[in-house]
């Protein structure tokens, strides 16, 4: 049975209230509480059950939906994000018995998203000043993310969200910008992905309106965020949001992490 995502946040504040001490192994019901363990403590606390193994690496795998990287612009209330780490990164510790398939990351940290204007990431972390509840303002190291099975998500939807998308019925082409994009099955950050769409890849675009576009990728149709998009016939840029200035920075680096990981590869 499915709970709410309002009970979810507000038993997840009920614990941050009580002001834990950070302890691995703990979720909030002796005083004390890890990462995972402050989620874990807010789903059982709003009515739900957690019956697998305490630990990011194991919520990413098995307890997360519609799970992938992220985008600042991109963000939703109650979205659960991670820190993970590459093999070979410094801190690199994946449990062995994640250690098949091809996904080797190292979830090593986990948070929610409880506010998006502005940015409030909420975790539990090592103890500072008597305090191991933070809140984080900038997406930083937090990559990945989605929404987390067990919690109805359709109670709560951004004011722009809740409102119908007017949607104006055009025939155009345009060309994704910024890095891979998601085609969404309704014009809603919170709707179910259907897809990656490769960054430089040309859709077929049928509608436009609130910021949406309704597109077809590879014969499937759904929804893009429109700034993620150079529509054809377009000839000034966009003007851009503080979260889309953010992301833009964020994957440049993204990029120049890539360029110096296949040099240092390449060296020796």
């Amino acid at each position: 049975m499915s709970i709410t995502l309002t009970a979810f946040l507000e038993q997840l504040e009920t614990i941050c209230a009580t002001k834990p001490d950070y302890r691995i192994g703990g979720s909030g019901t002796d005083g004390t509480c890890d990462c995972i363990g402050l989620i874990i403590g807010a789903v059982r606390r709003a009515g739900g059950s957690w019956t697998g193994i305490h630990g990011s690496n194991y919520a990413a795998r098995k307890q997360m939906a519609d799970f992938g990287e992220i985008k600042a612009a991109d963000l939703f209330v109650g979205e659960v994000i991670y820190k993970a780490r590459k093999p070979g990164d410094s801190s690199y510790s994946l449990p062995d018995r994640y250690k098949v398939g091809d996904d080797l990351l190292d979830y090593y940290h986990v948070g929610v998203v409880t506010k998006v204007h502005p940015l409030e990431i909420t975790h539990c972390s090592t103890t500072v000043n008597g305090n191991s509840i933070h809140r984080d303002a900038m997406l930083g190291k937090w990559r990945y993310g989605g929404r987390l099975k067990g919690i109805d998500y359709g109670m709560i939807r951004e004011e722009a969200e809740m409102s119908e998308v007017k949607m104006q019925e055009i025939r155009n082409k345009a060309t994704v910008t910024g890095g891979r994009l998601s085609l969404r099955q309704a014009p809603s950050k919170t709707s179910d992905r259907l897809a990656w769409i490769p960054n430089g890849t040309r859709l077929d675009v049928t509608g436009q309106g609130d910021g949406w576009c309704a597109v077809t990728y590879d014969t499937i149709p759904g929804f893009v965020m429109e700034c993620y998009l150079i529509l054809d016939g377009e000839t000034e840029e966009k003007p851009k949001t503080d979260a889309e200035r953010l992301e833009a920075l964020e994957n440049q680096a993204a990029e120049f992490e890539r360029r110096i990981a296949v040099l240092e590869g390449g060296a020796g």
